[in-house]
């Protein structure tokens, strides 16, 4: 009986000796180049004038009791 082992594999395996996992990093730059030529942080621009206001909308939406995303898509568009 087969009773409590693996089932045989439909492909070729490699032998034992074989180590899986990926290679070392093969990247030129490594520690040392990148903390010796650092460049600082340039932060992005703000959230823009045209973007909605999630946060503010879903408060609204909360305090008007919507409960669902379909009334929530009402909600919005008289928002």
């Amino acid at each position: 009986d087969d009773v409590g082992r693996a089932r045989p594999t439909c492909y070729d395996l490699p032998d034992s000796t074989f180590s899986y996992g990926r290679p070392g990093n093969q990247d030129r730059e490594g520690a040392r180049e990148v903390s010796m030529q650092w460049t600082s942080h340039t932060p992005s621009n703000g959230p823009q004038e045209e973007t909605p206001d999630f946060i503010h909308l879903h408060r609204k939406a909360a305090a008007a009791k919507i409960c669902n995303s379909k009334d929530l898509k009402h909600f919005r568009k008289e928002y």
